[in-house]
């Protein structure tokens, strides 16, 4: 080696050699693997800082910076005065901050959602929602909710006035009135769907086979009958009908002293204190002579009416029986009844 003598160069190696102080006494990493880390003083970094002492980490800091970092409230006036990230915000935030509340309100408009907002609420449009508005309430339009809107309620205003729902459901201002109209709107509780229907159909008869029957439970045979007429409609708990019933034998009827009978469409009102009258168009054919006749139907919730008649002016009345009809007997009668 040029410039050095061999005797020189062999003391700085010696020197070197003996340079042992700070470093580690074992340098063997089979043994630190082994022993687990910081074996003696051989951690796996040759230092404090290795992995299990993770330093500068805890439950608030990362690096010594807050954890979650603090964002600022969005200001929409700051970012459009100052320009886009103003105070770290941008525009969109701060328009998102603008139109929303902390529990998930929504507010468009001057002066919607101004004071008391609820939450979950909507409130679109001047003024709209503007006072206490209710939890989950919904209010679009010009002073639509503009004061106390009840919570879960639905207002939709177009009127230029004010409308306020007092209490929880659908308020809509203005509906046009129109009597030309053939399908109203109808409300299902169940399922909460809002349809319409048309008049004519919920209007229009419906057939049923009315029953010639005794009191004793036995009903007048199929092939007896002639003519064998029902209809009806049921609006609400209304019920509107009409019969007509002509007979050619009285096979399957009871014996001559029960009482004849005839099934509704539909059964009656279960008040007990309820006699219902009906109208009788026409009786005929009877082994009877009969001063008059009526319809009725009785209390309790039947399902069938019954005939009582008079034999003679003086004399008071009883149901039409088996043996007072003859083997043609016709009747017709109908109306109206309540059901429940």
């Amino acid at each position: 080696m040029s410039g050095i003598s061999n005797y020189t160069l062999n003391q700085k190696i010696n020197a070197l050699l003996g340079k042992t102080s700070g470093l580690p006494s074992v340098i063997d990493l089979d043994t630190t693997l082994t022993t687990g880390n910081n074996a003696g003083a051989n951690d796996i970094d040759m230092n404090n800082n290795d992995i299990l002492q993770v330093n500068n980490i805890d439950l608030t800091t990362i690096n010594g910076s807050a954890y979650p970092p603090t964002i600022p409230t969005p200001d929409l006036d700051a970012v459009l005065t100052t320009g886009n990230d103003a105070n770290n915000q941008s525009i969109l935030n701060a328009l998102r901050y603008e139109c929303s509340g902390a529990s998930g309100q929504v507010r468009v408009g001057t002066g919607s959602g101004a004071s008391g907002q609820g939450t979950s609420s909507i409130a679109l449009g001047q003024n709209a929602g503007s006072t206490n508005q209710g939890n989950n309430a919904i209010a679009i339009g010009n002073n639509a909710g503009s004061s106390n809107q009840t919570a879960g309620s639905i207002c939709l205003n177009a009127s230029g006035l004010t409308l306020n729902p007092a209490v929880a459901g659908f308020f809509v201002n203005p509906i046009r009135a129109d009597a030309t109209e053939q399908l109203p709107l109808q409300y299902n509780s169940t399922t909460n769907e809002v349809s319409n229907f048309s008049w004519t159909d919920l209007l229009t008869p419906t057939s049923y086979n009315p029953i010639l029957q005794s009191s004793g439970g036995s009903n007048l045979n199929s092939g007896n009958y002639s003519v064998r007429k029902g209809y009806y409609i049921q609006l609400g708990k209304i019920v509107w009908f009409e019969v007509r019933i002509q007979i050619s034998g009285k096979g399957g009827l009871g014996s001559a002293g029960e009482d004849i009978r005839i099934t509704l469409p539909i059964t009656a009102s279960s008040l007990t204190d309820l006699t219902q009258s009906l109208n009788i168009g026409n009786i005929v054919q009877t082994n009877t002579n009969i001063v008059s006749a009526f319809a009725n139907i009785p209390s309790g919730g039947q399902g069938y009416v019954v005939f009582p008649i008079k034999t003679t002016a003086s004399t008071g009345t009883t149901n039409c029986a088996v043996g007072n009809i003859s083997s043609s007997f016709q009747i017709r009668f109908g109306g109206f009844y309540f059901t429940d």
